[in-house]
């Protein structure tokens, strides 16, 4: 991480957009909030009444317990994988707001969300779900499952989730709309990178044995994925219109020493302390305004592209929510309004150089220890092969039948592809590179390749360098 911040740019002025574990930062990252969710029961679907002080998941619940703010880790209700949710009561949650999927396909940009373990090892049947076991030995010889459900923002939405991890109806989908639903496998941006078919806007995160998570993952492994797919997308025609931005999603506690100012407070005797009650909470979130304490912990973010800035530190406020605006400036696409911090957040611009006499050059990094390789065919690879493995849990009771994924959720959730929506053909505007959000299990520390565009905020795309 230190070589690329010494060649590209770095933030050192960037928070979590609330205080909160990993499925708040990865709820802000693509729509800028946690409000109006709800809780179901995870064999049936049904929502369920959420009891105010009783699910460490969910905080400033509504009057009538019908909805509440996600404060911890509770798993998605669009995925079949949520075998089970890390919430006290084992309950799983869908979110209603719209999200900046949601606003490319109305544009028609090309997108996705690439995830490690995310294609399953039993597939979904008319009479079972999808079981996610894949796994891998990390470097410390802990043997992790692959897939984490929480982790994947997009599957709490019905309109963007991919219930059933349904791969895409082809290569020339990835991207576009299909049976998918822009949710795919880490395997399926590999395939993109070499057909030259990246979608405009891609988010990378790494498998649970990658993502850097304390406990789990170490250091070595994270290095590995986020080196191993800038080297790719840098040894790629696409890299010339590609910006790689690296964010976490949390800071796993490793807090540092300096504080937030609380823009944004909470007033919820069961989860608060003092640094979120001082402040006022913010006019019209739902959920009794509470629960979205923030900014929260500063996290690291860096801008890896020919049109960083080089060596450079920008130390302009920034939050998760602020790779949403960029995202949005760049393609016209409004802010999402509503309970969305996408107006207040910090912008990118100032990390990068459009007009800079050189492009930033490239910089290949050795997987093995990080440390910089000649070119691309001098890479110190590392290879997970013999480290692959199964780790299928036993099904939890009531959890293979399909209820959940069938009742009161849009037809794209379905095994039917023919109920998909018919958007195949390319986003406008699109390139075939764009930005790529590497994703991290930390937080998110994984990046953006694609992810997250092939252009700038606040331009129109004929105004672009790319």
């Amino acid at each position: 991480m230190w070589n690329y911040a010494q060649n590209f740019a770095l933030n050192d002025n960037s928070f979590s957009t609330i205080f909160g574990p990993s499925t708040p930062g990865a709820l802000n990252l693509v729509s800028g909030t946690v409000a109006d969710a709800t809780m179901h029961d995870p064999a049936t679907g049904d929502q369920q009444k959420i009891e105010d002080g009783k699910n460490h998941a969910l905080a400033g619940v509504s009057e009538d317990g019908s909805t509440a703010t996600v404060v911890g880790d509770p798993d998605p209700l669009f995925d079949d994988c949520s075998n089970k949710s890390s919430a006290g009561t084992n309950q799983v949650t869908a979110m209603h707001s719209k999200n900046i999927g949601d606003q490319l396909n109305d544009k028609d940009v090309t997108w996705g969300w690439f995830q490690g373990g995310f294609r399953p090892t039993d597939e979904a049947t008319k009479d079972s779900r999808a079981r996610c076991g894949s796994s891998h030995t990390t470097l410390t010889g802990q043997n992790q499952t692959d897939y984490n459900p929480h982790h994947e923002p997009f599957q709490y939405y019905a309109s963007t989730a991919n219930p059933h991890h349904l791969a895409p109806s082809s290569d020339d989908m990835i991207g576009k709309t299909d049976q998918a639903n822009h949710q795919y496998d880490l395997a399926d941006f590999d395939t993109a990178i070499e057909q030259g078919n990246l979608p405009s806007v891609s988010f990378l995160k790494a498998a649970n044995y990658q993502d850097g998570h304390a406990g789990y993952s170490n250091p070595l492994d994270e290095q590995a994925f986020i080196t191993h797919y800038i080297n790719e997308l840098q040894n790629s025609p696409e890299w010339d219109s590609t910006a790689v931005v690296i964010a976490y999603d949390d800071s796993d506690g490793w807090y540092d020493h300096k504080a937030p100012e609380i823009l944004n407070g909470s007033d919820d005797p069961h989860q608060d302390k003092e640094i979120c009650t001082a402040a006022a909470a913010k006019v019209g979130i739902k959920g009794d305004k509470n629960g979205q304490c923030g900014p929260g912990t500063r996290q690291p973010l860096l801008v890896v592209s020919p049109y960083a800035k080089t060596n450079h530190i920008d130390s302009t406020y920034t939050e998760q929510t602020s790779v949403t605006k960029f995202i949005q400036d760049n393609w016209g696409l409004g802010r999402l309004g509503g309970d969305s911090f996408d107006d207040r957040a910090g912008e990118l611009t100032g990390m990068f150089d459009f007009a800079a006499a050189e492009k930033a050059p490239k910089l290949f990094l050795n997987e093995t220890d990080g440390t910089v390789a000649e070119d691309y065919s001098s890479v110190e690879r590392v290879d997970d092969t013999s480290r692959a493995g199964t780790n299928l849990k036993p099904v939890v009771d009531g959890m293979n039948d399909t209820k959940v994924t069938e009742q009161g959720v849009p037809a794209v959730t379905t095994l039917d592809k023919a109920q998909q929506p018919d958007t195949n053909h390319a986003a406008s505007g699109s390139s075939k590179a764009g930005i790529i959000g590497i994703l991290a299990a930390l937080g998110i520390a994984a990046g953006i390749i694609g992810w997250f565009m092939s252009g700038h905020p606040g331009l129109d795309l004929k105004n672009l360098p790319f």
